[in-house]
């Protein structure tokens, strides 16, 4: 769908070493184009900063790698819900440390009001407590199956802390609703793996207040999405 705003991929390709350490990055970040969203290029700032935020971080000295010989950065970016209000960016992000191992595995969604030129805080979508977890809990079995190690092995107080924390939550649009879950890690004796699962709410504007205001739900509501992933390390 055509809106007054333009939107491009745009990447960036990085070299260097650090105490020793091979730094490399690899990631594609979008942009608004065309001037008509307020604020628009401190708002791209804000983008590119947010997706290649574990890559500044780690140059700034903010984030730490147990890591010997190098470290790689990936970030690809995908628009997955646009309209006339609102823009949903997810960002799929690895870091690979020595011998291809997963130092960090995670999605995050980076959601924006097109009529204020503002990043949404991802933490004021949902009022999270252990109620909702526990509702979260039974929408996630119904729409994805009960065979879900990163849910079946937590209880509802530590999955509210998941849903609830901008850190580990997962929020964006997409053409049935609100897509709402989480990114988790868990350990085994077979391994240690992290991974990411979300529900789709159709009715998210039941649960919240203030984004009702400035942003509405999508106007397709058929179907009903299963998304999730995990990553071994």
């Amino acid at each position: 769908e055509n809106q007054d705003y333009g939107l491009e991929r745009h990447f960036i390709s990085y070299a260097d070493e650090k105490d020793g350490v091979g730094i490399y990055g690899s990631i594609a970040y979008m942009q608004f184009t065309g001037g008509t969203i307020p604020n628009e290029e401190a708002l791209n700032q804000q983008i590119l900063n947010a997706t290649a935020n574990d890559l500044f971080a780690y140059l700034d000295g903010k984030k730490t790698y147990d890591v010997m010989g190098s470290l790689h950065f990936f970030v690809d970016s995908f628009v997955v819900y646009n309209d006339a209000e609102k823009v949903s960016i997810l960002l799929d992000i690895n870091v690979v440390g020595d011998e291809s191992t997963y130092a960090d595995s995670y999605v995050y969604a980076i959601n924006i009001a097109t009529k204020s030129g503002v990043i949404l805080d991802n933490s004021e979508f949902i009022s999270v407590d252990e109620a909702f977890a526990a509702e979260f809990r039974e929408r996630c079995c119904t729409q994805n199956g009960t065979d879900i190690p990163g849910l079946n092995s937590i209880t509802d107080e530590e999955l509210a802390k998941l849903l609830g924390d901008e850190k580990t939550n997962i929020v964006f649009f997409s053409p049935y609703g609100l897509e709402f879950g989480y990114n988790y890690e868990m350990g085994s004796p077979e391994g240690y793996s992290r991974g990411w699962m979300t529900i789709t709410m159709k009715d998210w504007a039941d649960y919240t207040e203030s984004l009702g205001e400035i942003i509405s739900i999508p106007e397709e509501e058929s179907g009903m999405s299963q998304m999730g992933g995990t990553t071994d390390l």
